[in-house]
């Protein structure tokens, strides 16, 4: 796994997605994929359409530098179930190079929307 310099490797919900979105982030940006669809973004209300557009464009572009071999969605999204994986395997080929993205699998975390919890606590475990 790779942590960057600083061990802030990996941010990738602070990655902008519309840098004139009148939504600003917690980290002070406008426009980050966290701030406009994560669980916590969506939880008052959105656009299904709108939604997994954004959501395609920021995987299409992560999926163009990284070339993962799996896309797995955590956290709150995946409350909104298979429709949204649908989506997503649909509308994210048109949205990177990778000419193996149609077959790329999107799929939900095995842990569900408390992965981040899990994740935080692996982390601490690291540090101590």
């Amino acid at each position: 796994i790779y942590h960057g310099r600083g061990g802030l490797a990996g941010e990738a919900g602070h990655v902008s997605v519309d840098y004139r979105s009148p939504v600003v982030c917690g980290c002070g940006s406008r426009g980050c994929i966290e701030a406009l669809c994560s669980g916590a973004a969506i939880a008052g209300g959105y656009d299904f359409a709108e939604l997994t557009e954004r959501l395609s464009a920021w995987m299409g572009g992560l999926i163009s530098v990284l070339d993962p071999e799996v896309v797995i969605i955590g956290g709150g999204l995946t409350n909104l179930g298979d429709e949204l994986l649908r989506q997503l395997r649909e509308r994210i080929p048109a949205r990177t190079v990778n000419p193996f993205a149609s077959t790329l699998p999107v799929l939900p975390a095995s842990l569900g929307p408390e992965v981040g919890i899990f994740g935080a606590g692996a982390i601490a475990l690291d540090i101590l």
